[in-house]
């Protein structure tokens, strides 16, 4: 299981790139022959922050979202398990 989410995972990155490869490249490759140097450097900022940034944030967010899923999964079991002996304690006496 862990290997086909892995290469969903790698191939949407891949789409991604090249998303911002083909919207940002052409607009700096325009802007640049255009001698616009100022806004030529600002959309490389933002290609660098889009390709290298979103995939970061989104990482740092499923992680949380899995940490956070475990963090309930641990309390309700821990729940379940305190109303189970609980049960069984009154049911023995």
């Amino acid at each position: 299981m862990e290997l086909w989410r892995a290469q969903a995972a790698y191939r949407a990155e891949g789409w991604w790139r090249t998303l911002c490869v083909v919207c940002f490249g052409l607009l700096l490759a325009f802007h640049l022959s255009r001698h616009h140097w100022v806004l030529a450097g600002e959309i490389g900022v933002l290609w660098w922050l889009a390709q290298w940034g979103v995939p970061r944030l989104l990482h740092l967010v499923v992680v949380g979202i899995r940490d956070g899923a475990r963090w309930i999964e641990r309390k309700v079991w821990e729940l379940g398990r305190a109303q189970w002996q609980n049960w069984q304690a009154r049911r023995r006496a």
